[in-house]
């Protein structure tokens, strides 16, 4: 019989054991797994990035296990149940979907008006100004409270341990939410262009904090470009660092190969190996081949899948195969992963030709 969540809770609650449980689960505390938190929630990120799917299901599990960590030392300490998490999130979620569930309750479902997703968007934002509202209406005594004096804002309730970029957005976004935003592109660009100017007053003044506070507010401007442009800014980024990699990964190869030592080179020579490795890499990014004629399953597929890891999004892999089982996994394991399969032909020599496209992250999100 599967474990269930109860089993879930129960083993955190023996793993917590002041008698019997594990010590190292023993000695932590909420903030001791805060930075294993954090790397739960890149590793699903990445997963997901790299469409690694078979493995999705363990990742999220991992994460899940995190939760369940909090839930076990505030129960101790008095604070809350996971049951507490729950209810509080169902019952959330049930207000915050009124063209859902009308008057907020499951027995509602389906007898809500029908919305645009422009409506949606401004229900959402107005139900989520109200909470805020009343959190700070609950927050008018004891040690946390709010000076009488200080003003509820927009702000409120942005977490300050966010990444920067991931802060940066919500800052904008929220701020726009009451008209504190540019209608149309243009002004962002000019923005950016301004602030670049900034910053080269700021290096030719040499000033260490003027030009630390420009930089800043180049970033931010240019997370503010990515904004309106309705991208990520820590996607973009990821995306940007991968190809960074690739391409120096490539550079050592170059390198390598042609005897060159590269920390005794001059930046001629390592300018030229980088873009000659850009040029390549340029080449080939579109398609590439792997032949895997004479291996039997699962080797082609693992080869396949190990080589997909490696590649950036919208890449076409062509696989040479001869195993006729390989015919028989590939469609479900395409199906399993996200990855598009685009054909499968024969050759001349009793072999087949298999195209899989490994789609952009604009296409696998949609």
């Amino acid at each position: 019989m599967p474990h269930q969540l109860d089993d879930l809770l129960r083993l955190m609650t023996q793993l917590r054991d002041p008698k019997f449980g594990c010590p190292w689960d023993r000695q932590q505390d909420l903030a001791s797994i805060v930075p294993h938190t954090l790397d739960e929630v890149y590793e699903v990120i990445d997963t997901i990035e790299r469409q690694d799917y078979p493995h999705l299901q363990d990742e999220l599990g991992d994460l899940l296990f995190q939760v369940v960590f909090y839930a076990q030392i505030c129960a101790e300490q008095g604070r809350f149940q996971f049951a507490d998490i729950i209810d509080g999130l169902v019952a959330k979620l049930l207000r915050r979907h009124p063209h859902v569930y009308p008057d907020g309750s499951f027995a509602s479902f389906g007898k809500g008006p029908s919305l645009s997703p422009a409506q949606i968007k401004q229900s959402w934002e107005r139900i989520k100004t109200e909470e805020r509202a009343e959190k700070e209406t609950g927050n008018s005594s004891g040690e946390t409270a709010r000076s009488a004096v200080t003003q509820a804002s927009v702000l409120d309730d942005i977490s300050s341990a966010m990444p920067a970029l991931m802060r940066a957005h919500k800052l904008q976004k929220r701020a726009a939410s009451v008209g504190f935003d540019w209608c149309q592109l243009e002004p962002v660009l000019d923005n950016l262009d301004a602030e670049m100017i900034e910053l080269r007053q700021a290096l030719a003044g040499g000033d260490d904090a003027e030009i630390a506070d420009e930089l800043g507010d180049l970033l931010f401007s240019c997370v503010n470009l990515v904004r309106h442009l309705k991208r990520d800014s820590e996607q973009l980024l990821r995306q940007s660092n991968q190809k960074f990699e690739l391409r120096f990964r490539r550079v050592e190869q170059l390198a390598a190969a042609q005897g060159v030592v590269m920390a005794d080179s001059d930046e001629a020579t390592l300018d030229q190996l980088w873009q000659q490795a850009k040029r390549e890499l340029r080449q080939s990014r579109d398609r590439i081949e792997i032949d895997t004629r004479g291996l039997v399953c699962p080797l082609p597929m693992m080869r396949l899948q190990q080589r997909l890891e490696q590649l950036p999004h919208g890449v076409e892999v062509i696989l040479l195969a001869d195993d006729p089982s390989t015919l028989d996994d590939i469609p479900d394991w395409c199906q399993q992963t996200g990855h598009r399969l685009l054909s499968i032909d024969a050759t001349d020599d009793q072999a087949y030709r298999i195209r899989v496209l490994k789609p952009s992250l604009t296409d696998a999100s949609s």
